[in-house]
This record gives structure tokens, C-alpha cells and sequence, in this order.
């Protein structure tokens, strides 16, 4: 027969099964709350992780659409320029063994403005001597320098040129280089509208329709290769290999115009004459490693 219990032990027994019935209700609240608190922790590094690389792979499918990029550029940005037109497979044969010369610039940029005027038509005739293998490297970085996003439209413009009107490219970038249509900065800057930008590409030589296809809409900057322009543009500008060491600062620093000659960036002062300090072609054949253009002699 079973021993009765008493009260203070039924008393002991009851406190007992309320205790492990507590523990149990709290050990299970710890792991709910350890749950939600890895699901929280598992969603927002999701969060995080998705908004840290939606760039990339936004960036990503553009470079992967062929529709997206200029077939005539190459895949960083540059652009081979020659006698025989646009795009690397217009190279003339033999040009392997020619001194390069890549210019990177910004048409809102004064700098690159007065390095087109001053050595543009130098430059020219190496082209069309063939002395020397071109590129250009059109970039858009200055947005913020104007009221409309004048750097972005011109230089989407330029690129739409080159893919549609390869005959018109190169005029309508010196054209936007000139101290006519060359507009100032910052509080200076007056308002360049598509329609003008429209009539530079016809005077350069393009198709009205050409050029009124490559505005996009509007002041909102969706002509056809914007987008690879602004992922061109910020690759070239983070790149170390585009940028050149800076005593003030002391760091490397991307500036424009940005000068290499056979893949390496140069101090532009290696350009200019010593005793005036301006550009000359005299001193940009000097830097390429070719020989003093003959005087004619004199009659």
C-alpha cells in the first residue's frame, strides 16, 4: 500500500512541478527568441548583401548587353581613332609597332578645352600621318559642375556618334572643345540644351535623325549608352594605373586631361615647351619618342 504523502510534502512536490515548468516555458521563450533574432540577423545581412551588390550586378548586366556599349569603343572606354576611321579593326596594318597616345578628357573640363585647342591639330596630323596609334577616352565625371548634366548629355551624344556617325565624331568633340561652344563651370556655367547639342552632331556631319536619336529625352540623360558611360567613367577614375602621384597631396590622384603614351600615365608638363610652358607639338613628338618634324627651307 502506498505510503500517503503529506501535505508538506504534496506542497514540495507542486513547487517542484511548478519550477520545471517554469524552467521549461523560459528555455522555450529563449529559443523562440533566439529564432527570431537569427532570422532578423539572416534577413538584414540579406538586405545589406543585396543592397551592397545591386550596383554590381546592375553594372554587370549592362556590360553584359551588347546593346549597352558602343561596339566601336573598346571594352575600357577608350577609342581607337585613325586614318581609316573608328574602332580597332580600322587600324592600318603595321600600327602594332607605333608609339599610343591616349587622351582622356571631360568636355566641361577647361583643362582638357584648352589641351584639345592647343594640341588638337597635332595630334590630327599623327593620325593621319600614321605616326601614331590614337585613343580617345571620352568620360563624363563633371555633372555637378553644371545646372543639367552637360557633361553626361554631351559625351553620351559623342558615343552615339561614333556607333552611328563615325564620320561625324571626331569634329563634334573638337567642336565642343572650342571657345565658342565650350561652356564654364560651376556658378559661371550657362545652360547648353539638347537641341544645340542636336545641331553640333549635323554641323560635325551627322543625319539630322542620327542626332535627334542620340539626345534621348529630354534633360534626363537616357540616350542609348549613358549607362556605360557612367560605369566607364567611374572605372577610370579608380583605376591606379589612371592616376599619377600628387606632391601636394601626396597620394595618386585622377586628373583630366589624363596623357599616356604607350599605356603609362605621363606628367603633362612633358608636353609643353620649357621656356614658354604651353603645349607644343614640337615637345608632344619629343615625349612619343619622334623625330623633330624638317623645316621647309627657305626661299
Amino acid at each position: 500500500m502506498a505510503k500517503k504523502l503529506s501535505a508538506k510534502e504534496i506542497a514540495k512536490q507542486k513547487a517542484m512541478q511548478l519550477a520545471e515548468q517554469e524552467r521549461q516555458r523560459q528555455q522555450k521563450a529563449r529559443t523562440t527568441m533566439l529564432s527570431v533574432i537569427a532570422v532578423l540577423v539572416v534577413v538584414f545581412f540579406g538586405a545589406v548583401y543585396y543592397v551592397v551588390t545591386k550596383d554590381e550586378r546592375d553594372e554587370k548586366a549592362v556590360l553584359n548587353d551588347a546593346d549597352s556599349k558602343p561596339s566601336v569603343f573598346n571594352d575600357d572606354g577608350s577609342l581607337y581613332v585613325s586614318l581609316n576611321g573608328l574602332g580597332k579593326e580600322n587600324l592600318p596594318e603595321g600600327s602594332e609597332n607605333l608609339p599610343t597616345l591616349e587622351v582622356f578628357h571631360d568636355y566641361i573640363c577647361p583643362a582638357c578645352g584648352y589641351f584639345d585647342r592647343t594640341l588638337g591639330s597635332a595630334i590630327i596630323d599623327l593620325i593621319t600621318s600614321g605616326e601614331v596609334i590614337y585613343l580617345d577616352h571620352p568620360i563624363a565625371l563633371f555633372d555637378s559642375t553644371s545646372k543639367d548634366k552637360y557633361s553626361t548629355r554631351a559625351t553620351a551624344v559623342a558615343l552615339y556618334l561614333a556607333e552611328y556617325a563615325p564620320q561625324a565624331y571626331f569634329q563634334y568633340s573638337q567642336s565642343l572643345f572650342s571657345t565658342e561652344h565650350q561652356p564654364s563651370e560651376g556658378t559661371k556655367y550657362v545652360s547648353v540644351t539638347n537641341e544645340a547639342l542636336k545641331t553640333r552632331a549635323i554641323e560635325a556631319g551627322a543625319d539630322p535623325d542620327v542626332a535627334e536619336a542620340a539626345i534621348g529625352s529630354g534633360l534626363t540623360t537616357d540616350s542609348k549608352f549613358t549607362k556605360w558611360l557612367q560605369i566607364m567613367s567611374n572605372k577610370a577614375q579608380t583605376l591606379d594605373d589612371n592616376k599619377k602621384w600628387d606632391e601636394d597631396r601626396q597620394q595618386l590622384i585622377f586628373s583630366t586631361p589624363l596623357i599616356k603614351i604607350n599605356g603609362k600615365v605621363i606628367d603633362n608638363s612633358l608636353l609643353a615647351d620649357k621656356a614658354s610652358g604651353n603645349f607644343t607639338a614640337a615637345a608632344l613628338r619629343a615625349a612619343l619618342g619622334l623625330p623633330p618634324v624638317e623645316e621647309a627651307p627657305a626661299e
